[in-house]
């Protein structure tokens, strides 16, 4: 989508309005007040035979609802869903995420209808709850997911909740949240104090020796390993290269030794 055909779609929109069937639909309001709300009626095919938008005090999304709807409307809601929506160039003009927000709706509109959705109507939230921007995902949400679902590993958690799929800004704050969630150890987390360190401070030191490490074994252009979370004794790393994960965590381990970290200190990439 260029400029121009963003500005037909924000001074003629497709699809605004309530369609007159409707078998999903899905809102967000955002704490402002202003209000969303994406509806969809999907066919036995799993096709989109109808769609539309409703604002409320967000026009600046017009265009990007209107674009998304007729890109979308008699599609199949997982071509929908997995088609790559992101358009450097309109973001770099409008300065807009464009369709991340039509994408998430979409999502929940699609858990809705298939019956596993947690929530599909986001309440107002508290701006200090939200975790990612691209999508609209709150802590609440994601702190429900992890419960109710009783999802297990890291990627599959975000893929569900498409929380920082878009920039990747917030990736690694979600992952800890899911870690925290999924091993219920936050008091624990404030008791244990490896090498007389807070947890804080502890993965403070450790991602210091991560560059020490990576600049020793030269490979500081060519891997990406940093710390997450410490869960009672296992430190939770996030690697780029999780194929030889067998092989990088006990060179890295040795490495902790030397510097003194007990051996009962454990790693993981939580997988």
């Amino acid at each position: 989508m260029n400029q121009r055909t963003f500005n037909q779609h924000q001074e003629s929109p497709f699809g605004f309005g309530i369609p007159d069937f409707h078998n999903s639909k899905s809102s967000l309001t955002f704490p402002e007040g202003e209000e969303v709300t994406l509806y969809v009626d999907i066919d036995k095919h799993e096709k989109l035979s109808a769609i539309g938008f409703v604002l409320e005090g967000a026009e600046h999304w017009m265009a990007a609802f209107s674009y998304f709807c007729e890109w979308s409307s008699g599609k199949k809601v997982e071509d929908v869903l997995s088609h790559r929506w992101s358009d450097e160039s309109i973001i770099r003009e409008t300065g807009s995420p464009v369709l991340f927000l039509p994408l998430i709706l979409m999502n929940q509109c699609w858990r809705d209808y298939k019956g596993t959705t947690f929530s599909n109507t986001v309440q107002k939230m508290n701006e200090n709850d939200l975790i990612c921007r691209c999508f609209s995902v709150y802590r609440p949400q994601l702190l429900a997911l992890a419960k109710k679902e009783g999802i297990k590993k890291v990627d599959t958690f975000l893929r569900e909740t498409m929380a920082g799929q878009g920039c990747g800004t917030c990736r690694q704050d979600v992952e800890s949240l899911f870690f925290q969630s999924q091993l219920n150890l936050e008091d624990q987390l404030e008791k244990h104090r490896p090498m007389g360190m807070l947890p804080a401070e502890f993965l403070i030191q450790i991602d210091n020796w991560i560059s020490e490490w990576l600049k020793r074994e030269k490979m500081q252009n060519q891997l990406e390993l940093a710390p997450i979370l410490l869960a009672g004794d296992t430190l939770i790393l996030r690697l780029n290269d999780k194929k030889n994960a067998a092989k990088i965590l006990p060179s890295f381990r040795d490495f902790l030794s030397s510097k003194g970290v007990p051996p009962y200190i454990k790693l993981s990439t939580g997988d």
